[in-house]
């Protein structure tokens, strides 16, 4: 009988077999890990999920109620990360969104009106309340100032698996106040508008300060004496006290009054596509064309009984000064628009006469031409001097200003005195006038004898024996709404 023989048969060898149970051991081990990392991922995911939702829920709430309220009665400040605010809410009851530090982990705790702080949401790294005036820019602790408010909330994970999520958000204060685009308005300063004595204005006046009777040109609409507004008053507190102020008597307003209104102004024309040229000086007497260009002027002079004649499109100068008895003679024959954008300010001296050129046609309508005829203005005076623009009396109703005027940063004021002229005739004007928003701290009063300390941006001040008739602007119309103006 045969022996068999196994030697020519395959099998492990003692290394191969210590090397396969090595390798089997390794991946038994990367199992679990790779499991339990994968879990972790979605347990962080899960938990940043939930605490993302936990203070949405809490910055909803603080904007519905924030929204709905009457007014604000105290606020914490930027500057404090425990913020605290309390509040007038819909039901005229006293509310309060607090920073709770008293536990171990802070939470947004709430006063619906009933007394008592509930927790609403949380656990929080930090919550801040800061107030601003009707610019959105100015930051104010005072209660009848505060138009809008900065809400910024940090949630954090109490098991400290997820980051943290930080939320921000503006309410603007009042469940009434109605927000609307400045395209209606004969007059309009988003700090205020100051009327002196004989003034009339033919379309609306609006304004998003509030009056203080410490300083009175500081915010709201100023009336002295014998103006009479031939449209209606718009501005943003709830009362006509906080917005409006009568000093004198023999004023009128034919339009009704509308609170509750802030007004937002349009997006200012970007300059970064323009370039400063050289210096064009238009001697005493001479007349000169100037072609439309945004690179080829730098400052623009008219001296005395000096003529400047522009055409049909976008000129840029850094400023203008018209010393006195100049002409402004605009060419629409082509049907297109001016338009004149100022990096500086705009004087106009005495006796401007306005010449006007359609259809090869001097004398056009005005208000038509008005339509046309539009200045953009960045000034921003940090020596408290100047308005951004000023026009001066011409004493002879026959020379108008003609057009719209966009004081994006600072303030319109016309300079008449105290008479002089023939009557309601020191300054008329066809267009419309606005003044953007505010940007430096205020004065401390108009003088005792009543003169205006030209102050900071968001005014137009009207001195005496002027008139104003509305006429909408194409170009100011058209420019896009929702930027931040600083």
């Amino acid at each position: 009988m045969k022996r068999r023989s196994y030697n020519d048969e395959n099998g492990l060898t003692l290394v191969e077999l210590m090397v396969t149970v090595v390798m089997v051991g390794l991946i038994i081990v990367a199992i679990p890990a790779h499991f339990r990392s994968g879990t972790g991922i979605w347990e962080k995911g899960e938990r940043h999920a939930e605490v993302t939702q936990n203070a949405l829920i809490g910055m909803e709430q603080i904007n519905r109620e924030l929204k709905q309220s009457q007014s604000i009665t105290a606020i914490s400040g930027s500057g404090s990360d425990n913020g605290d605010i309390k509040f007038e809410n819909v039901g005229g009851n006293a509310a309060e969104f607090r920073f709770n530090s008293e536990e171990e982990d802070a939470y947004l705790r709430h006063d619906n009106g009933a007394g008592t702080l509930n927790r609403l949401s949380g656990p929080l790294t930090s919550l801040k309340f800061a107030g601003y005036r009707a610019d959105d820019i100015t930051e104010t602790a005072d209660p009848k100032y505060i138009k809008s408010v900065l809400i910024k909330m940090d949630t954090h994970d109490s098991q400290e698996l997820a980051d943290d999520v930080p939320l921000a958000s503006r309410v603007y204060i009042g469940d009434l106040l109605t927000s609307g685009e400045g395209e209606e308005f004969a007059i309009f300063g988003s700090a205020g508008v100051y009327f002196k004595n004989n003034n009339y204005v033919s379309g609306n006046v609006g304004s998003n300060g509030t009056y203080d009777p410490d300083n009175p040109n500081v915010g709201g609409i100023y009336f002295r004496q014998n103006t009479e507004i031939d449209g209606g008053i718009y501005f943003a507190p709830s009362d006509e006290e906080d917005g409006i102020d009568y000093q004198g008597s023999g004023n009128s307003i034919n339009g009704g009054l509308y609170p509750n209104v802030y007004t937002e102004l349009p997006c200012p024309t970007d300059f970064g596509g323009f370039s400063y040229g050289t210096d064009v000086t238009v001697p005493a007497s001479g007349t000169m064309d100037l072609p439309p260009s945004t690179s080829l002027y730098r400052e623009l002079t008219i001296e005395n009984k000096g003529t400047v004649v522009f055409n049909a499109g976008q000129y840029y100068f850094k400023k203008i000064n018209a010393v006195q008895n100049a002409t402004f003679i605009y060419n629409l024959a082509s049907g297109a628009s001016i338009e004149i954008f100022v990096k500086e300010d705009i004087y106009i001296g005495n006796n401007l006469e306005t010449g006007l050129v359609e259809s090869g046609t001097p004398g056009a309508d005005l208000e038509l031409a008005a339509r046309k005829i539009y200045f953009e203005t960045h000034y921003q005076n940090p020596a408290l001097e100047y308005p951004a623009f000023i026009l001066s009396k011409a004493n002879d109703p026959l020379k108008p200003w003609v057009g719209t005027v966009y004081a994006v940063y600072d303030d319109i004021g016309f300079i008449t005195g105290e008479g002089g002229g023939s009557g309601l005739n020191d300054v008329i004007a066809y267009g419309s006038f606005y003044s953007g928003v505010t940007l430096l701290d205020p004065p401390s009063d108009i003088d005792d004898d009543g003169d205006l300390d030209y102050a900071y941006g968001g005014h137009v001040y009207m001195e005496t024996n002027c008139e104003v008739y509305y006429v909408r602007s194409e170009y100011f119309s058209s420019l896009p709404y929702g930027c931040n103006l600083e």
